[in-house]
């Protein structure tokens, strides 16, 4: 995968994950409760996004780990196979 293509695909879940936080804020100040219910799903709102974030970025760190795990791996077995043509020759 491209830079470019990890950049692009970085700024769609920003994106996404901004306008939830967007989406939700705005229909909170336009629910009819008190002030103080409001905070309430504020701060509920922001901590449930925050958790869905952090979850999300481990899943993600976790998963590249395992592809360049897996890259390594390709790259040693490849290195194997050219020892063994190179001392077959």
């Amino acid at each position: 995968m491209s830079n470019n293509e990890q950049n692009s695909g970085f700024a769609t879940i920003l994106a996404f994950f901004t306008g939830v936080i967007a989406g939700a804020a705005v229909g909170l100040l336009y629910a009819p409760n008190s002030g103080a219910e409001t905070r309430e799903k504020v701060r509920k709102t922001s901590t449930d996004v925050k958790n869905q974030t952090v979850e999300f970025a481990q899943q993600t760190v976790g998963a590249i780990k395992e592809g360049a795990q897996a890259l390594r791996t390709r790259q040693d077995d490849a290195t194997d196979d050219g020892d063994e043509t190179t001392e077959e020759t």
